[in-house]
């Protein structure tokens, strides 16, 4: 970030991105709940949806997770995020 010129821009716009990603998507699903998208005859495209919805979720989870500095556990946040989460799930 501090390497390249105006890295920092970069930087934070991916990550506004990334966030408004999830938010559309959201929004996405939300209208197909209010227009009964998940009816007959629809059910096999409604859940491919929610497949791909699922492997986002965990592309975005372990692409944050498993960050470059993985190795380096000493004030890692990816670590923290990671053990907080299966703490959570177990």
């Amino acid at each position: 970030m501090r390497d390249v010129d105006n890295g920092y821009i970069l930087r934070y716009t991916h990550a506004n991105v990334a966030s408004f990603f999830f938010i559309f998507v959201y929004a996405h699903i939300g209208r197909g709940l209010w227009y009964g998208s998940y009816r007959a005859p629809r059910i096999l495209l409604w859940s491919i949806g929610v497949i791909i919805l699922v492997l986002m979720m965990a592309i975005g989870f372990l692409g944050y997770v498993y960050s470059p500095k993985w190795f380096n556990l000493i004030n890692n946040k990816s670590y923290w995020v990671s053990l907080i989460y299966m703490k959570s799930k177990f």
